[in-house]
This record gives C-alpha cells, structure tokens and sequence, in this order.
C-alpha cells in the first residue's frame, strides 16, 4: 500500500482488530476437493478429536485454534503439492537427525533439533494461515543453522557463546561477535550460493513478518475509505490467495536453505545418506 505517513496521519482509522473469517476448510472447495470432505471438519464433528471435550471451542481462544486446526487440514486437502513438498523436506531433516550418533559436533547437532523444530512449527503456522507469525518462525530455523555453521570447528566461538548468561561483558561479547551481518558475512566467504539465498530468504523473513514491518501488516488488511473515513478489517488468518502461497513457498525455501547450511557441518554424513542428491531434488520448483 502507497501511502505516505503524512497522508495516512490525516486520515480517522476504524479498525476492526482481529477479525476472524470462516476458515477455509467452511468456504466452497477447491481444486476438486469434495464439499462432504470439507464440512467434516466443523467444529461438531467426530472428524475433530475434541469436539465432546467439555468447554473447548466454548471460548474465543481454543476457538481460533479450532479454526486454525480446520484451515491446517482444508489446506493439506486443497494444497496438495505444496503440502508434499513440505513433507519431503520434513523428511530429510528426520533423517539428518537420526544419524548424527558420534558426530563431534554437539552444538551443531542441537542447533539442527531445534532448526527442525521451528520449521515444523512454520509449516503449521503457514497452514493455518497464520502468515506473519510463520515467518517468525521461518526466521528461526535460518539462524538455527546459521549459527551451526558459524561454530563449527571453532572452539572459541562455541566458547564464547555458551559463556552468553555468565556476565554482563560475557553477553555484550556474544551480540557483537554473533551478530547476524557477521554470521552471513562468515557463511558468504565458505559458501557464497548459500550465502545469497540465505539472505534473501533471510530478508524475506523480516519484511513479511519475522520484525513488524509494513508488508507484514498490509498482506491481511483490507481498506475501505469513504471520504476522511477509512475502514480496516484485519484477518487473523489468510488461506488460499497469492500471500498464503508464498508463504508456503518460502517456508519450503527456507528449510532447503537451512538444510544446505547444515549441510556444510554434516557435509559427509549427507552423502552417504544421499540427502545432499535429495536435497538438489527437493529443491525443483522452488
């Protein structure tokens, strides 16, 4: 949206915060999804494991969970492909994972636990349609493996940042040698095609979500000026529309991407595994 900030100044705001609309899996299907299929997702039905427990979905909070839960599967219905490419991703990463017994590498290891975490925790923020907090998330599994890479095989490094809680001048030390323009510029001199993904992955993250930009705000608001007056309804999720595709896009970028930067610790344990063939293959498409 091009407004300037003088201009929006001006301008008396009616904003209708939170607004909620049915989720997708209660809007007409897509994609040759049957309609019988989607209308077992309501609240009411057994399809949903805690339709009998007594109070949820009687308050505005496990509410919005209900609907996110129901656009989580409208979205694996409707958006199969994408879907699929997620689960692929998923996949690699449980493999990585489950084959790291004697690896030197500990700090490395946890941080590829957790990196898995935060993408699993994107993939389900995404599809419920919850895109600015996804990216957040996607944010997270970035630096997870960023931070790998800029610590492994340097003892100092990992010493330094696990002294971060000990003291004051211990934690001013770890902001100024783990700063984020430090650790990309570190991932640029060993892996500069990694590198320039990872930052734009990376940047990408910011500007729709991961700091509360304006993109962020503007991709789930609508408005509707009349004369001095503006309307603003704000959805709390997006199902479907270019925004949500994207999002899901890019979570699939930014697991590829964070597995390519592990890739650089694991590097050997990958190739016997085939994950690094896997890896170029996953990243068709994308």
């Amino acid at each position: 949206m091009k407004q300037t900030s003088q201009a929006i100044a001006a301008q008396t705001f009616v904003i209708n915060m939170g607004t909620e609309k049915p989720p997708q899996s209660q809007s007409a299907p897509s994609e040759g999804v049957a309609e019988t299929d989607v209308k077992a997702l309501q609240s009411d039905s057994p399809a949903n494991p805690f339709a009998n427990w007594p109070g949820w979905g009687g308050d505005p909070l496990s509410k919005s969970i209900i609907d996110a839960h129901h656009n989580t599967i409208a979205t694996f219905a409707n958006m199969r492909p994408q879907y699929d490419k997620l689960l692929t991703i998923d996949g690699l990463f449980r493999r990585a994972i489950g084959h790291l017994d004697q690896h030197p590498e500990i700090i490395a290891a946890l941080l590829l636990h957790r990196a898995h975490a935060s993408f699993v925790g994107a993939v389900r923020l995404v599809l419920s349609g919850q895109l600015p907090e996804s990216y957040m998330v996607m944010r997270g599994c970035l630096e997870n493996a960023l931070y790998a890479a800029f610590m492994a095989g340097n003892e100092p490094r990992q010493l330094t940042w696990l002294s971060r809680g000990d003291d004051s001048e211990s934690l001013k030390r770890v902001r100024r040698d783990f700063a984020n323009v430090k650790v990309l510029e570190y991932l640029g001199a060993v892996a500069p095609e990694a590198h320039r993904v990872a930052s734009e992955l990376y940047d990408r993250t910011i500007d729709l979500g991961a700091h509360p930009n304006e993109k962020a705000l503007w991709q789930q608001a609508k408005f509707d000026a009349n004369g001095s007056k503006v309307n603003v309804d704000v959805d709390f999720f997006a199902c479907g529309g270019i925004p949500h595709r994207v999002c899901l896009k890019t979570a699939a970028q930014s697991g590829v991407c964070s597995l390519d930067v592990f890739a650089l610790v694991f590097g050997t344990r990958f190739k016997i595994l085939g994950i690094d063939t896997e890896l170029d293959q996953a990243r068709a498409g994308l």
